[in-house]
């Protein structure tokens, strides 16, 4: 087998290929192959940190836009449109990756006939003082209005004209701002309402550079009607900004303000009232927005590219005629002399002329473009976009070097705090951090991490604690502080957190342990104790779940919490809430621990100690209904299913992250606890590809951040060779482009997947599991190297950690290996905190082949020789 860092491009995407054609199976715990588990089609992310602009590139190249929730069904895989190019019907693909990990560059390479095709996807990262043509607007808006979707619905009236959205704010101004450096001319949109009692409906606009304007659509033009009102606007202050105000006028019966949609348009273009009406997206417009979805507070301009280059690998001229697939849910507007197409939101441009389009089926077209001869030997380039900025080709390839220099060198991302010496793990960790900054938002001015750019793009509670965490490990101290803060505002006057569900129980335990993992990361007691009410009022909720489940001692839940939702793998509203189990049991166990932690952290002596009798209530009930429902699995291995009594027969790995979860973070169970050992034991005899398979929803599939709940366990139970095991298979189920679907199925199955892509609560966790390999806390020490695989201590490796928060203060460790193999030096700077009683070095497996270990005063920086015994 090639050893992974000797490989070349070449030998890298042979492997690849052969993996998506199902040739090569990985071993299950080496680091000799590459992908080899990867899923059979993926999506990447090319959008800029907090982008609310997700753009995505399909495995074959193409631009994928507004995911409509169809679950990646259809020829688009659920997007409402996407962009891509093609150069005829003999074009094979070859593989897809990324340059470099740090830089969403997409590179697809092909072949045809005489032809090597290589295909460049990437977003501009060029600030809007920082480009070269300054006519693009960006938007953000700042009333706390709502967005309606249902407004005017145009299924009542049968007029095409009626807009079915529109931008809303009962009781007072609908205000947005546009970060633009030119003057141009906006016109609005509105269509009269249902109302028949009409009232006075006068509305106020304020436009900067211009002046005010009172305006009355049903005296204009009546009730029922939509009507375009044009204005100019241009920056009077000349801050980069242009403020527009639509407000209702003080006298007005009727107070809701509203706005249907608007288009920009450079001064001076000639647009008819009738075109805009029809909901035509006029290809001169600038920009254009349908008030259906809300635009995020972000100001880099979007551009996105697809830049092909293309040699002609013959000794005779070939003649190639590119063409641009569309495919569009939206109503499509072509002006090819100009050479421009329209779908909603997306302008379609080329730096080839546009000769013809033809619709091939409903939703598809083929627009070709001006051929092209390329000599022997020689290459074309040209690029298709999706702007309205015009651009050649050499400033195209300029924009390139801008994004590269940008995501190196200006994203103030924090790539630089994890050195692993295996450039497949490397590479995997800084693809994952940048995802997770190119998946998060700005949310009423606060960062919100999501899961994802698709179906997870929203705070979902348990996953964020994850990405929280992570953001804080990694030194992101004051974004990863804004998130938790984002998330403890979604408390309710109850003290109960119930951001998914009201049956999601178990997000009282994961806020608790949220905020406290972040205040002790963060070394902030202060900011704690601002905060204790939110921990003391999730805390008494939780007793407030156990009372309401003690009412009845014949329940099966009985003193712990009625029915609730489980997820990952198992539905709680699917079987009806009718059946107890203890996914929601575990979390909050896990709360009340941390907070008991935390209020001694704190000296609240008095209150840990009333807390501690809880948590002992609760969790010996926990326990005593637990010893009535532990099975065997066909393998003789004790266990617990999530369900109580097991009610739904489930396969015994189903739903257990939970599970994982209690043992680590949580640490509920003691190490040596039978419960714990038969549990792990049972999930290990379903492994498949190094995985446990058919824990998620996929019934035989496998979920693949489930590796890092999985292997955090086993590092906790004292296996680190098992840890980095379980983070070599993760890896191997990354997708070339280094990111994770959340679940697709085994080499051996069909194709199928489950959840978003990139999902980024598995970029969190291949981070955590990194880190935490090297350096993790227990109790009052830290504990190194637990789970440093051997492959990573050959002659000349380096591992390092920077500024890694910890309890205990920043954690930073430098270990390298001589260049004959046969020592190490470990360098490790002082603990600001006193807490930490000693650092243990683990010698096991790497250094050592007994259990020796190196103790270490924290208190002091160090640097050691490490003898390294084969």
């Amino acid at each position: 087998m090639i050893g992974l860092r000797n490989l070349n491009i070449k030998q890298v995407s042979l492997l690849v290929t052969l993996v998506l054609n199902s040739i090569l199976l990985c071993a299950q715990t080496s680091s000799d192959t590459y992908f080899c588990n990867a899923p059979l089609w993926w999506q990447t992310a090319i959008n800029l940190p907090d982008d609310p602009f997700k753009t995505l590139v399909s495995k074959e190249g193409e631009l994928l836009y507004d995911y409509n929730g169809a679950y990646y069904k259809g020829v688009t895989h659920g997007f409402k449109s996407t962009i891509g190019v093609s150069l005829g019907n003999n074009v094979k693909w070859l593989e897809q990756k990324l340059d470099n990990p740090v830089e969403p560059i997409v590179v697809t390479s092909q072949v045809a006939p005489g032809l090597s095709i290589l295909q460049e996807a990437f977003a501009s990262a060029v600030p809007a003082a920082r480009t070269t043509v300054k006519n693009s607007v960006s938007l953000i808006r700042f009333d706390k209005g709502r967005y309606d979707q249902n407004w005017n619905d145009t299924r009542k009236t049968n007029k095409p004209e009626w807009t079915g959205t529109a931008a809303i704010n009962e009781e007072g101004s609908v205000h947005f701002q546009f970060a633009a450096e030119i003057q141009f001319d906006l016109p609005i949109k509105i269509a009269m309402g249902f109302y028949e009692n009409t009232g006075d409906r006068e509305l106020i606009i304020k436009l900067e550079g211009g002046k005010s304007h009172t305006i009355n659509p049903f005296k204009d033009y009546g009730l029922k009607t939509a009507c375009i009102y044009t204005f100019e606007a241009w920056d009077h202050n000349r801050d980069g900004k242009i403020d527009f105000n639509i407000s209702s006028s003080g006298t007005n019966e009727f107070k809701q303000t509203y706005l249907n949609a608007f288009w920009y348009f450079q001064t001076g273009v000639k647009v008819e009232d009738s075109e805009l009406l029809r909901n035509k997206n006029l290809s001169d417009a600038i920009s254009f927005n349908n008030c259906a979805t809300p635009p995020q507070e972000f100001s880099l301009i979007r551009d996105d590219f697809i830049l092909t280059k293309v040699r002609n690998t013959t000794d005779k001229e070939k003649v190639i005629t590119p063409k641009i697939i569309i495919k569009s849910m939206f109503d499509v507007d072509f002006d090819l002399s100009k050479g421009k197409i329209r779908m909603d939101q997306n302008v379609v441009t080329s730096t080839l002329e546009m000769i013809d389009q033809k619709q091939i089926v409903p939703g598809k077209w083929i627009i070709s473009l001006k051929s092209v001869r390329i000599k022997p030997g020689s290459e074309a380039e040209f690029a298709v976009k999706n702007n309205v900025n015009n651009y050649t080709v050499q400033e195209i390839k300029e924009v390139k070097k801008g994004v590269s220099e940008y995501w190196l060198n200006d994203s103030n991302i924090p790539f630089s705090k994890v050195t692993i010496p295996d450039p497949y793990i490397q590479n995997l960790i800084s693809s994952s951090i940048r995802n997770i900054w190119q998946a998060r938002e700005i949310r009423k001015g606060l960062p919100v991490f999501q899961v994802g750019p698709t179906i997870y793009r929203n705070l979902w509670i348990v996953d964020g604690a994850f990405l929280l965490e992570t953001a804080s490990i990694l030194g992101a101290d004051e974004e990863a502080r804004n998130g938790v803060k984002y998330v403890l505002n979604q408390q309710k006057e109850s003290g109960a957190f119930e951001v998914l569900s009201p049956k999601y129980y178990k997000e009282n335990g994961i806020v608790i342990w949220t905020a406290i993992r972040h205040a002790m990361l963060s070394q902030d007691k202060e900011w704690l104790e601002d905060n204790w009410k939110s921990i003391e009022g999730a805390f008494n909720y939780i007793q407030v779940l156990r009372e309401r489940a003690s009412k009845n001692e014949a329940d099966s839940w009985f003193g712990i919490n009625e029915p609730g939702e489980i997820d990952g793998g198992l539905s709680g509203h699917g079987t009806g809430f009718k059946y107890g189990e203890y996914s929601n049991a575990y979390w909050n166990l896990i709360g009340m621990k941390a907070a008991i932690q935390a209020a001694n952290w704190l000296d609240k002596k008095e209150q840990a100690l009333e807390w501690q009798e809880k948590y002992d209530s609760f969790y010996q009930r926990v326990r005593k209904t637990m010893a009535r429902d532990i099975l065997k699995d066909e393998g003789g291995n004790s266990y617990l299913p999530i369900f109580m009594e097991n009610a739904t027969n489930a396969a015994p790995q189903k739903g257990q992250w939970s599970f994982c979860h209690a043992v680590y973070p949580g640490q509920v169970f003691e190490k040596t606890d039978p419960f714990v050992q038969g549990n792990m034991a049972m999930l290990e005899r379903t492994e498949q590809e190094g995985m446990v398979v058919g824990t998620g929803w996929d019934h035989d599939g496998i979920w693949n951040y489930f590796a890092s709940f999985y292997g955090h366990a086993w590092l906790w139970q004292g296996d680190g060779v098992k840890a980095a095991k379980s983070l070599y298979a993760m890896a191997n189920h990354a997708s070339p482009t280094l990111v994770w679907r959340e679940e697709h199925n085994t080499s051996d199955n069909a194709y199928a997947f489950v959840g978003d892509m990139p999902h980024n609560w598995a970029s969190a966790e291949f981070i955590r599991l990194a880190v935490h390999m090297l350096a993790i806390d227990r109790g009052n020490e830290l504990h190194l190297f637990e789970g440093l695989p051997k492959e990573w201590v050959e002659p000349g490796m380096e591992t390092s950690l920077k500024q890694i928060a910890t309890p205990f203060g920043e954690l930073t460790l430098d270990l390298q290996v001589d260049k004959d193999g046969k020592s190490a030096t470990l360098k490790l700077d002082r603990l600001a905190d006193a807490s930490c009683k000693n650092i243990i070095v683990h010698l096991k497996h790497w250094a050592s082949s007994d259990n020796s270990v190196i103790t270490l005063n924290p208190k002091e920086s160090h640097t050691l020789k490490i003898p390294i015994v084969n």
